[in-house]
């Protein structure tokens, strides 16, 4: 009786968490013709990991709103792009892809080359991404900051827009002014209806995937700067699930996300290949100088604390810094009186002692040259608010996190830092900084 009262008194809580009652997804077919600023750079991907033509599609081959999400089957649909007779070069090289597959073969072994072809189809697009990355950021200063925003779950374009926008001006506010960051948006999957549970079980594993193919991009990136004699200062932020996403591109999450591990579908396979790869294209990135920021991390801490049994999971790349704040009253990452660890686990923004317990004093992080702080987000008035934009007013006026995040390691000013053990022995306390 007690567990039913529980989930009957949790449905708001679900239901601002999830978002769509099917698989009906959106897409960014409209969005990849918007011009943004000059210091702005935007990446659109699907639910599969695939990223979007940088070219926009003619207006007759864009799918219906209601798609599932796949952009692989759009192009091989009856209306799809590769029907128009005009074609850009990225749009192209897809519609060659999806018909690379051996004439002889039918069903699903036709499906699985036509799927090989398009991932190694894509694998150039992604290349193309960071050296359009590399090129632009150098463009602007010889020691380059790149800034990647990612979004969280079910952010439309229309939604993550201005989150970016506040973002940008907060990061820009703390840096020097001759210091001239390159913005690199990450938009990805979402669903189109605002309410079921359905969503947030998809966004559990389209998350991840979208993380995962991001890594060509930044080893193309990566590649491109060293071979002009640079180095660059990159510093990733993200909001709510957008930390399971770049979870995925720094490390490999896959024991602690079951959705991974579906081995039958090509796209997930494909990771389980490659999750914790050292070499080849879809290694896990390294970067000169790299921090890492999570704004109410909606996942679990295990997905960059790794575990004891492996020494292949967690957060892998090396010599990075991972910062993010905990907030116990944030009810979207507590799901109320269900529990952050029902439905897909979000307790890495809410437990102190998740923190400290796996990721203060980790020697697993700590041999990779891996720093982790958190600060505390506990708020005395409006503690429950969710959205991006309430945490980057918090964090403007509250702590030093955003520019503990733009800084150097050993110049952080680290005011409202987490300590372990806390003060007082409970989990919802306050730490002194």
């Amino acid at each position: 009786m007690i567990a039913q009262l529980r989930l009957l008194l949790a449905v708001p809580f679900l239901i601002a968490l999830s978002a769509c009652t099917t698989a009906h997804r959106v897409s960014y077919f409209d969005a990849i013709a918007a011009t943004p600023q000059n210091d702005v750079i935007r990446v659109y991907i699907d639910g599969y990991g695939s990223v979007y033509p940088r070219e926009p599609l003619p207006a007759d081959a864009i799918a219906d709103y209601h798609w599932n999400g796949s952009l692989f089957e759009h192009f091989v649909e009856d209306k799809s792009p590769c029907s128009s007779k005009l074609m850009a070069s990225e749009v192209r090289d897809l519609c060659e892809a999806v018909t690379r597959a051996a004439p002889d073969l039918t069903g699903d072994a036709q499906k699985y080359g036509r799927l090989a072809a398009w991932y190694d189809s894509q694998l150039s697009i992604w290349r193309n991404r960071g050296e359009r990355i590399a090129n632009r950021a150098l463009a602007q200063d010889s020691s380059p900051t790149i800034v990647v925003l990612f979004h969280g779950f079910n952010t439309r374009f229309s939604e993550a827009v201005p989150d970016f926008i506040e973002a940008r001006r907060l990061i820009k506010q703390t840096l020097p002014q001759d210091e001239k960051p390159l913005f690199v948006e990450v938009f990805w999957d979402g669903c189109s209806d605002p309410l079921g549970v359905p969503c947030w079980s998809q966004a559990q594993g389209s998350g991840p995937l979208v993380g995962f193919f991001l890594r060509p991009m930044f080893n193309a990136m990566n590649d491109a700067i060293t071979q002009r004699g640079a180095q660059a200062k990159v510093r990733m932020l993200s909001h709510s699930s957008g930390a399971f996403v770049l979870g995925s591109t720094v490390g490999n999450p896959g024991n602690v996300l079951p959705l991974l591990q579906d081995e039958k579908d090509f796209a997930y396979q494909r990771f389980a290949d490659n999750a914790a790869a050292k070499d080849g294209v879809y290694r896990i990135p390294e970067f000169n100088d790299l921090a890492v920021g999570l704004m109410a991390p909606a996942t679990t801490v295990k997905t960059f604390s790794g575990s004891e049994s492996s020494v292949d999971v967690g957060i892998l790349t090396r010599g990075a810094r991972l910062i993010y704040g905990i907030n116990p009253d944030d009810e979207i990452i507590t799901k109320g009186f269900v529990g952050c660890d029902r439905f897909g686990v979000t307790c890495m923004a809410s437990s102190y002692t998740d923190y400290c317990d796996y990721l203060a004093d980790n020697q697993r992080l700590q041999s990779r040259q891996i720093s982790v702080t958190a600060y505390d987000f506990k708020r005395e008035q409006g503690g429950e608010k969710h959205p991006f934009t309430d945490y980057l007013a918090y964090v403007e006026t509250q702590t030093t996190f955003l520019a503990d995040l733009m800084g150097t390691i050993g110049q952080a000013d680290r005011d409202g830092v987490y300590t372990c053990p806390p003060p007082i022995a409970s989990d919802s306390d306050q730490a002194a900084g």
